[in-house]
């Protein structure tokens, strides 16, 4: 009977350190493309500050480079009218969302790890870990950050190898 138990326990641990593992996976992809959005939203709006302000249309230079200034004024317009269109605000404050939501996820794995460690019962364990996987999958994601899954991806499964190897040297 034992011998059942330490095998649950050791199927279970399993379980949860590999969803724990997929959960920080996605919160650092979360985080990156939030980031991501934000840096776009920050430079394009940068531009139209700059680009549409009189001053900068003023300058003494431009006189010398008019077709220069006529291709910054075009890339000024276009950006200006897609600007409202991509609305890179609210794709950074949704993915800021998603990344709230998975970082949760992600400290409830590991508190379940801590409560495997200090001896819950394995009812109670189990219990918490199938709540965190229904809240898991109850987050959606929106169908426009699909398109976002490559160079992102790699980027953080990259940065969780890295992790888990340094975590095996430390521990043994």
């Amino acid at each position: 009977m034992e011998n059942n138990a330490k095998e649950g326990w050791d199927y279970l641990w399993e379980q949860v350190w590999w969803s724990y593992l997929e959960s920080e996976y996605t919160v650092r992809y979360w985080e990156r493309l939030s980031s991501k959005c934000h840096r776009i939203d920050f430079w394009a709006r940068f531009i139209l500050a700059i680009a549409t302000g009189g001053t900068f249309a003023g300058l003494w230079f431009w006189k010398y480079a008019p077709c220069i200034w006529k291709g910054v004024s075009l890339i000024t317009f276009l950006l200006a009218a897609t600007h409202t269109f991509m609305n890179w605000q609210k794709s950074e404050s949704d993915a800021s969302k998603l990344y709230a939501g998975h970082r949760m996820i992600s400290l409830r794995y590991k508190n379940v790890m801590l409560h495997m460690k200090t001896g819950v019962s394995l009812d109670k364990v189990m219990a918490e870990y199938e709540q965190i996987e229904g809240d898991e999958a109850a987050i959606e994601t929106p169908s426009k950050f699909r398109k976002y899954k490559d160079k992102l991806q790699l980027e953080c499964q990259d940065a969780i190898e890295i992790e888990i190897e340094s975590r095996r040297k430390k521990n043994g």
